[in-house]
């Protein structure tokens, strides 16, 4: 196929080296390499995830843990009670999390996480 059409973007340094360096390991030049990714790469849709959600529990869930490790360094005694629900927290917040990615994303396959 000829090639007639030209496409230029910008890149970091560390960008362009990693390509090279790819590249390099597969044999091939750069315009090769980055036409064998476009090419043999997927495009997944969108999902409707609340990420901004999950994000702020997450954050939520580390406050409360960043307070009991401050509440150690002041009176050197863990509230082992506390620290268990959050982590229990954490955990179910995680299964729920991936448990919708799965649902939500299924071009991802059972073997991602």
């Amino acid at each position: 196929m000829t090639k007639t059409k030209r496409i230029k973007f910008w890149l970091g340094d560390e960008e362009l080296a990693l390509i090279d360096k790819k590249a390099k390991k597969e044999g091939l030049s750069r315009s090769e390499f980055l036409r064998k990714m476009i090419n043999e790469s997927e495009v997944l849709p969108a999902t409707d995830i609340d990420y901004a959600f999950y994000k702020e529990e997450y954050r939520r869930l580390g406050r409360i843990l960043n307070t009991h490790v401050k509440e150690v360094n002041t009176t050197g005694e863990l509230n082992f009670e506390a620290v268990d629900r959050v982590v229990s927290e954490i955990r179910i917040l995680s299964e729920k999390m991936l448990t919708e990615m799965r649902e939500k994303t299924p071009q991802l396959g059972k073997g991602w996480c």
